[in-house]
């Protein structure tokens, strides 16, 4: 009696944490470049490209080294700021312009916005060897360091009259309760690395001497700062901190946590909602003000086999874009150098999973993407055509209103558009197009048996409908053994045929679905399938049926 299994669900994403029999159906133990759907489907993810022509900096490919984007929107337009090879660039939209700002913070330059009824600016945090500094969108502006050569003068004690051009030089930076606050200090000569500062109410550039909070323990020094759910949180490597109040007289630190902390200023996110932040070994924690939730449990083997490591935290990002959290992680090694991975046979055991026991690399090579809204909240992951993943992704409005989703690319001095549809199963990121690997590995079926053979048939598929003609390739696996390919085939879908209708859209309108058959499976006790596009063309895949002729059961 022939027998059917449908599955339409593969909201469960990938989970790296379990062996073939503890894979839920719904999951996935190796994938890429691909978006799960909400509502159960699975399809190759849309296209990165340039976001503007000229390279930044005019450095070449390799020599740049960004580190976090912001978005700050003045009174008169909006821009993206860009922390890179130890200076800040700007950009509205297109090519990116020095500030002819100097850092030395190991990890760039921190940024906070000030608004106020008559004007607005950006405060840029440069490093405890440089002034802060601002822009308005026109001039820059040095900050006179506070707490002079000697560390005791330059400041501002008196509340009643709150004047000055001040600030410390510190390497972080954020606002919270009507003033500016920094972190790791420099006052004179000397440094205070758990330090916390606060200026005049309302005047972000008028500071008193002893306006300032020691964080002690957690850590060695302040990670980062941010202003989140009414206080500021405040991270070192092994802890968390906030402080709540409104003014000198209650500003109160409270220790939240002594388990886990941010390995870098750049892995620190919010979503507006929930803040996000990666913690070595944990992974990714979210906060939502009440209190922490490790959203890492189906990556963990990332951090237990060592794929992650001391010698690449720096490397790690942290950003939030149209909906969705990137984590950026080396994995591996550059994609710029040739290297034998683990296997003999196959180039590497994943492209998710690049590490030999040996090499590192010093840049992202792919983003963990986690989508809360897909099922209990599932990750998936990308690769750049080139092989990198892309760091602090975030979403920009500019003045005409038009949203970008951008991130920064490791390699090529360039800001990349994100999610860009209008491409395909393609990539502009040196500026010509290229496709991209993607591809998904379903959990194995056995159809409850562990035991019985089973003959099974020619499986079918919904697939998406696409203007032009999609060809996936498939592989065939048998009895829970990933390393030995039993068969592969193709499956081509025709595109639509557009007759003499017409249509007005930004993008190709949506055809619907198609529904192919397959080849035979073959005869095992379970299968497992791996579908890869193949071309140029995107694909997704909305329903599998497997079909199968039980055997009998021997004694």
């Amino acid at each position: 009696m022939l027998r059917a299994i449908r599955v339409d669900d593969f909201t469960g994403g990938l989970n790296l944490d379990s062996n073939v029999f503890q894979l839920a159906q719904n999951q996935s133990g190796d994938l890429l470049n691909v978006d799960l759907n909400p509502k159960g489907g699975v399809s190759s993810r849309w296209g990165f490209e340039r976001l503007h022509t000229s390279a930044i900096g005019s450095l070449a490919a390799g020599n740049f080294s960004p580190n976090r984007l912001f978005y700050w929107s003045s009174s008169s337009n909006r821009y993206i700021m860009l922390a890179s090879n130890n200076g800040v660039y700007h950009s509205v939209g297109g090519n990116f312009t020095s500030l002819s700002l100097t850092t030395n913070n190991e990890f760039g330059a921190s940024f906070a916005s000030w608004y106020r009824e008559d004007d607005s600016v950006v405060y840029v945090a440069r490093g405890q060897s440089y002034q802060v500094s601002k822009w308005d969108g026109t001039s820059v502006t040095s900050l006179t360091a506070s707490g002079g050569v000697a560390g005791v003068t330059e400041w501002q004690n008196d509340l009643t009259t709150p004047t000055g051009t001040h600030a410390p030089k510190s390497e972080h930076i954020a606002t919270y309760a009507d003033r500016l606050w920094v972190a790791g200090v420099t006052e004179g000569s000397s440094t205070y690395p758990n330090r916390v500062r606060f200026s005049h109410p309302l005047f972000p550039e008028s500071w008193r001497q002893d306006d300032y909070i020691d964080v002690i323990g957690g850590g060695p020094k302040i990670t980062g700062i941010v202003s989140f759910g009414g206080h500021l949180l405040i991270f070192k490597s092994d802890s968390v901190w906030a402080i709540y109040g409104y003014s000198e007289d209650t500003f109160q630190l409270v220790q939240l946590t002594l388990t886990f902390g941010a390995v870098n200023p750049a892995a620190i996110t919010t979503s507006g909602r929930d803040l996000y932040f990666f913690s070595n070994p944990e992974g990714v924690i979210s906060y939502d003000g009440r209190g922490f939730k490790n959203i890492f449990g189906n990556l963990q083997p990332l951090s237990i086999g060592s794929e992650i490591n001391e010698s690449n935290l720096p490397s790690i990002t942290l950003g939030w874009a149209n909906g969705r959290l990137y984590l950026s992680l080396p994995s591996g090694e550059n994609p710029t150098v040739a290297t034998t991975y683990d296997d003999t046979v196959i180039t590497y055991d994943s492209e998710i999973r690049k590490y030999d026991g040996n090499s590192r690399a010093v840049a992202p090579t792919i983003n963990f993407v986690y989508d809360e809204t897909v099922g209990r909240g599932a990750w998936t992951a990308y690769s750049t055509a080139d092989g990198y993943g892309l760091i602090t992704p975030m979403d920009f409005t500019d003045i005409n209103g038009n949203v970008f989703h951008v991130a920064v690319h490791p390699y090529q001095p360039y800001v990349l558009g994100i999610d860009k549809r209008e491409n395909g199963n393609k990539d502009n990121i040196t500026g010509t197009l290229a496709s991209f690997d993607s591809y998904y590995v379903t959990g194995w079926q056995d159809a409850g048996n562990v035991s019985a053979r089973k003959f099974w048939r020619r499986p079918e598929l919904v697939m998406r409908q696409e203007t032009n003609g999609t060809s996936v390739d498939v592989s065939v696996y048998h009895d829970w053994e990933i390393r030995n390919e039993i068969k592969s085939f193709t499956v081509t879908q025709t595109g639509k045929t557009v007759g003499a209708e017409s249509w007005q859209t930004w993008l190709d309108p949506d055809w619907g679905a198609t529904h192919s058959k397959t080849d035979s499976l073959g005869v095992s006790r379970s299968v497992q399938l791996k579908f890869q596009g193949n071309g140029t063309d995107g694909w997704g895949i909305y329903s599998l049926t497997y079909k199968y002729n039980p055997r009998k059961i021997q004694a």
